[in-house]
């Protein structure tokens, strides 16, 4: 009754173990990794509604353009909330399901597809919402004359400061993000820490 066993009795062969032990496992690597994505996005979407506030950034609302009701990166807030219910949604575990199949023969499943289904789901979940904060920050940077240092691939980030659609902004910016990481993967490998 091991979760990571589901073994067929057959009447004539005994025991035939059908050789999923192992996504058992694979179902809570899955899980796992998108709870923590949902964490760390709650994080992410608490610290772009900081940068939309002037009382922490000496900063027009919403980092706008000044214009008195400007909305600024407003409506990045709302879709990194939406991302954010997005990975909610995803994290609930798979290990809850449950199944019962073939006349009550098959009464265990592991759900590993359905958890690297929810973990792919979650990719694009998590890049909109740290896109979004890419967004809000560079201009925030912009906006108190500083450039993002070190990152000069930002660059390539809309300027514009007046209302207007952000979904360019918010593509160039997840198309960002894979290079990004790079760089602050190279920099980590090439740095020695010590602990």
């Amino acid at each position: 009754n091991a979760p990571s066993e589901n073994p067929l009795l057959l009447p004539d062969a005994g025991v035939a173990h059908h050789g999923a032990w192992r996504a058992a496992y694979l179902s809570q690597v899955m899980d796992t990794a998108v709870s923590a994505a949902a964490q760390s996005g709650q994080l992410g979407l608490a610290r772009l509604s900081m940068l939309s506030e002037p009382a922490f950034t000496v900063l027009a609302p919403f980092l706008g353009d000044g214009t008195p009701g400007a909305s600024g990166v407003m409506i990045t807030e709302y879709v990194a909330a939406d991302a954010l219910g997005g990975l909610r949604a995803l994290a609930t575990p798979t290990g809850l399901q449950t199944v019962t199949l073939s006349r009550g023969v098959e009464e265990d499943a592991s759900f590993a597809s359905l958890a690297a289904r929810h973990a792919l789901a979650a990719v694009d979940d998590y890049r909109t919402l740290v896109a979004c904060e890419l967004v809000a920050a560079v201009r925030g940077l912009r906006q108190r004359g500083r450039t993002a240092v070190g990152l000069a691939e930002c660059g390539s980030l809309p300027s514009d400061l007046t209302d207007r659609d952000l979904t360019e902004d918010i593509q160039v910016a997840e198309q960002l993000l894979p290079g990004l990481a790079d760089r602050k993967s190279t920099r980590l490998n090439s740095s020695h820490i010590t602990i």
